[in-house]
């Protein structure tokens, strides 16, 4: 929704010029992100299932060390696909282009995706949560004029069954064991970790653009989590993924694969390999020193390795995308399923040595040497006499053991994003090989029966202040041109915060819900208008006599369809409600 505003600062008494958008009730084409950053690596992920990237697609976005600029990952995400009874095949995938494949919110039986009340309940469906909000929720939920942080209040622990939605949705503690999520009562969110950002998102909502596959009905729980510590834990994000058949299709041969675009500071000289053993595919540098590039400073001398590790499941198959004309990456849903069943897009084999085309023996991995040990078949040797592979900008696939996925089933993966920088550059692969060993017995013992049962620490606040506002009804605002806040305490997103920090200077800025330079909520979360809303401020001969039009369109630079002034100036600033819009704005 939209709002034109014509702001007058009233202490000079001048014009400036401020356009208001607001949350949009209508498709899916924003994406929300948040950020994960509690030890020494800085990432993000996204709700429509992208990982590590921001959401322009500009820069990488897992950067270690945090603060330094330099980055091991520019983007991540999940290949699925599966033949379902009928033997067609069914796929949803997401590699480094931008096209939608995934949609946030959860799965819908009954479609009830553009319905008003899916829209409101999932206008973002991405959540960070802190071992230590848990914590001090614990301590003083039950005190008085206590609000729960965001991320605790908004927990997606239960589903709206009227519009399709499972009824249990994310995991948490159920105080009460009354099976509803109810953090007044103290229920909290279950993650793992000292920090999680968990998102919720589906293949069902819309086209599968990437691949042009059909859609699985599945529903997907991403959760990233990491731990403060003292040793290699504080360089590591671990990644689990959980997949809901929410659909109608059983798959005897159900697909996962986890694509990674590793990119080690600069983005154009990357080798890749494996170890199978361990289920761990990395990235590496050509050479010791790694130079600034591409928006990168640069690792310089002894940049480090990248490692992606299968901590519950075996890597069935590992490749990359690109090479000679018969590597190309993949456009079609057939060659994505020849990808995921170790075959090239023209459906040949992978094969021993080389690039990995047109051998003789078939293998399942590429490049599976030790490049530290200088022995095997590696991108510094690919034929036994020493021959190079170029470097280049590189993607890896690691294609996880096929599982039987029925109607109502869900399927579990955890993995570990490490790094080394002990050594050289190829010290540095033996050292993510060694690494992958120990994060395994860290998972063994502490991740793979996680116990969620937190504790407070007994000591509750004194908590005074405002009452307790409802965010999740109010509007999300930008402000799209001019300045000022309406003398309100406003708080921007972390979206404008850093595209500030980007850009310097920017022509719009987005507010926290309820944060903005003015009011405007919904009074009922059923009954409302729909579209994008233009408020402007008219008759400003003199600052306090301003009054204000709302103009509702069916869309932004749509067709108007109706429209409502103020009852009062904004030097009384009472709030107005606006029945058969079903909201309410205040403008003081």
């Amino acid at each position: 929704m939209i709002y034109n505003l014509f702001y007058l600062k009233k202490s000079k008494l001048f014009i400036s010029f401020l356009t208001l958008s607001l949350f949009s009730f209508l498709g899916f084409s924003q994406v929300h992100h948040a950020n994960l950053d509690i030890n020494s690596v800085s990432t993000i992920a996204h709700d429509d299932g992208h990982l590590f990237k921001r959401n322009n697609g500009s820069a990488a976005e897992y950067e270690l060390p945090k603060g330094s600029g330099n980055h091991l990952i520019y983007t991540g995400g999940f290949m699925l696909a599966g033949m379902d009874q009928s033997n067609q095949l069914r796929l949803a995938a997401n590699t480094f282009g931008a096209e939608q494949e995934f949609y946030r919110g959860p799965f819908s039986s009954n479609d009830s995706y553009l319905d008003t009340a899916y829209l409101y309940e999932y206008p973002q469906s991405i959540w960070t949560v802190k071992k230590s909000d848990i914590e001090y929720h614990i301590d003083n939920y039950d005190q008085p004029n206590y609000q729960a942080p965001v991320g605790i209040k908004n927990w997606p622990g239960n589903g709206n069954t009227t519009i399709g939605v499972a009824e249990q949705l994310a995991p948490y503690i159920d105080v009460d064991g009354n099976d509803i999520y109810e953090p007044s009562e103290g229920d909290y969110p279950c993650i793992k970790g000292d920090m999680a950002t968990y998102t919720i998102v589906n293949d069902h909502a819309g086209g599968h653009y990437n691949t042009d596959g059909e859609k699985l009905g599945v529903e997907i729980h991403i959760m990233l989590h990491q731990f403060e510590s003292d040793n290699y834990i504080d360089s590591t994000t671990f990644v689990n993924l959980k997949i809901f058949n929410r659909g109608q299709y059983s798959y005897d041969d159900f697909k996962t694969a986890f694509f990674i675009d590793g990119d080690i500071g600069f983005s154009e000289d990357e080798y890749i390999g494996c170890d199978s053993s361990s289920n761990l595919m990395y990235t590496y540098n050509g050479t010791n020193s790694d130079p600034g590039g591409n928006g990168a400073p640069g690792y310089g001398q002894n940049p480090p390795a990248l490692g992606i590790v299968s901590l519950n499941k075996t890597m069935e198959y590992f490749c990359k995308f690109g090479g000679n004309q018969n590597m190309y990456y993949p456009t079609t849903p057939n060659e994505y399923w020849n990808y995921l069943n170790g075959k090239w897009s023209d459906g040949t084999d992978w094969t021993f040595g080389d690039s990995g085309y047109g051998g003789t023996t078939p293998t399942q991995y590429l490049y599976t040497g030790n490049p530290y040990a200088g022995t095997g078949w590696t991108e510094l040797d690919i034929d036994g006499s020493g021959t190079q592979n170029p470097m280049f900008d590189q993607r890896t696939l690691m294609v996880i053991e096929a599982q039987t996925l029925n109607a109502g089933d869900d399927v579990e993966y955890d993995f570990a994003v490490i790094s080394s920088r002990k050594g050289d550059h190829l010290e540095n692969v033996q050292g993510v090989i060694d690494l992958a060993d120990s994060v395994k017995i860290f998972y063994d013992d502490t991740l793979a029966n996680y116990d969620c049962q937190q504790q407070g620490t007994g000591t509750p606040d004194v908590i005074e202040g405002e009452p307790i506002v409802n965010y999740q009804k109010m509007f999300e605002i930008t402000r799209s041109d001019g300045e000022g806040n309406m003398m309100n305490n406003v708080e921007l997103k972390w979206d404008s915060e850093q595209d500030i920090l980007d850009s310097n200077a920017v022509q719009k800025v987005t507010y926290q819900r309820g944060k903005g330079p003015i009011s405007a909520e919904l009074v009922d979360t059923v009954n409302h208008a729909t579209g994008h809303f233009v408020l402007k401020f008219n008759d400003y001969g003199l600052a306090d006599t301003a009054n204000w039009t709302i103009y509702h369109y069916d869309q932004l630079g749509g067709n108007l369809i109706d429209s409502v002034n103020s009852n009062t100036s904004i030097d009384i600033g009472d709030e107005q409600i606006i029945s058969q819009w079903g909201m309410s704005v205040q403008v003081r």
